[in-house]
């Protein structure tokens, strides 16, 4: 099941489409072709800027709270000295983000990437 669903579960995948050459990206609820598709919920539609501005906002608050951060990280069994790592990178990216502007819109997809945006070692 994809990250983002809509009311009705389903999930919902980023995609655009072009209008006098400008690209509009949404992200969509995926449609099932059954016959119990009609009776469901109509197929949301919802900008992408707002879907990645409440992710960002999520991200930015996760950061800020060393109790929710540290509750992410615990399943990891990250030792203590990497969980430290995890809270100083933390609050330098809180501290730096009103500057991120754009990066902060476009943070990588790829685990690998955020572990090198987040200033931590590929691998």
């Amino acid at each position: 099941m994809g990250l983002i669903v809509d009311n009705a579960g389903r999930r919902m995948a980023p995609t655009h489409s072009v209008k006098k050459g400008l690209r509009y990206r949404y992200y969509a609820s995926a449609t099932e072709q059954c016959a119990e598709a009609k009776e469901q919920a109509r197929p949301l539609r919802v900008t992408a800027g707002d879907v990645e501005a409440l992710v960002a906002d999520r991200l930015r608050s996760l950061l800020s709270s060393p109790t929710d951060l540290g509750d992410t990280i615990a399943p990891s069994g990250f030792d203590a000295h990497v969980q430290l790592a995890i809270f100083d990178r933390a609050k330098e990216v809180v501290a730096a983000w009103p500057q991120l502007g754009a990066i902060s819109r476009n943070l990588p997809h790829d685990w690998s990437h955020q572990r090198e945006f987040l200033g931590f070692a590929s691998g």
